[in-house]
């Protein structure tokens, strides 16, 4: 797809170590590396090296939700964007704290989980 030189810009939206590595590692030469993915790390992997010697533009933060969450809702309420592809655990509000707790250990499959109020 790329001819072997690699994308212009990866955007990593899982924040673990190993997806991190494969963006910085897939990315072309020059390109961009944008991290929005929520990391468990307590330190950082960041492979400075590679970075410098590909001479890579380098990216981290979260998503800005009073600018981004209109738009997303009204995509969604469009059908345009189907959220339930990422969704892999359904709690009613209550069970938040047993959600957390499922959501950081990463355990049974854990990928998204939805809190809904009306359950």
């Amino acid at each position: 797809m790329t001819g072997g030189r690699g994308p212009d810009a990866v955007v990593e939206a899982v924040g673990s170590d190993a997806t991190i590595e494969l963006a910085l590692k897939a990315v072309r030469q020059a390109g961009r590396v944008s991290v929005i993915g929520v990391s468990q790390s307590k330190a950082f992997p960041f492979h400075m090296g590679l970075a410098q010697v590909k001479e890579l533009e380098f990216a981290i933060g979260l998503c800005s939700v009073h600018y981004e969450l209109p738009p997303l809702i009204a995509l969604t309420r469009a059908g345009r964007i189907k959220p339930e592809v990422v969704v892999s655990h359904r709690f009613a509000l209550s069970g938040g704290p047993a959600a957390y707790d499922l959501f950081a250990d990463r355990s049974d499959g854990v990928r998204k989980i939805l809190l809904d109020p009306a359950r």
